[in-house]
């Protein structure tokens, strides 16, 4: 998503009402910088699953909690940098990291594994 796409995907109003708020951007680093620039409070959370290339400089600007969801053993994106973007961000944001997991593990979790108890972001 390069600068363009994110002014006009924050440009979107609407998605107040749709999406009640949310922003989630799959596979992509992109979700710290939709919400640093997210200067019209268009989205009240975000979320991102192994994030690629994540900018810890702009996390300060983020206003709103955001659950990061990674596995430990994902290059693109190492669990410093994701523990260093939490606490920049503070606001209840919550990294969860998976043991043994690599970049887009995702796609291949044991359907028993209790993602709910991993999950639950209070």
């Amino acid at each position: 998503m390069d600068g363009q796409l994110v002014d006009e995907f924050i440009s979107c109003r609407n998605l107040k009402e749709v999406w009640y708020h949310w922003v989630l951007l799959w596979r992509c680093g992109r979700v710290i910088e939709v919400l640093a620039r997210d200067e019209g409070a268009c989205f009240g959370v975000g979320m991102s699953f192994y994030g690629t290339r994540m900018d810890p400089a702009i996390a300060a600007n983020v206003k709103v909690p955001v659950l990061f969801i990674s596995g430990d053993n994902d290059p693109l994106c190492p669990v410093s940098v994701l523990k260093d973007i939490e606490k920049s961000i503070g606001r209840g944001s919550r990294a969860v990291i998976f043991e043994g997991r690599g970049h887009g593990f995702a796609h291949e979790l044991p359907k028993k594994m209790d993602m709910q108890s991993r999950l639950s972001w209070s």
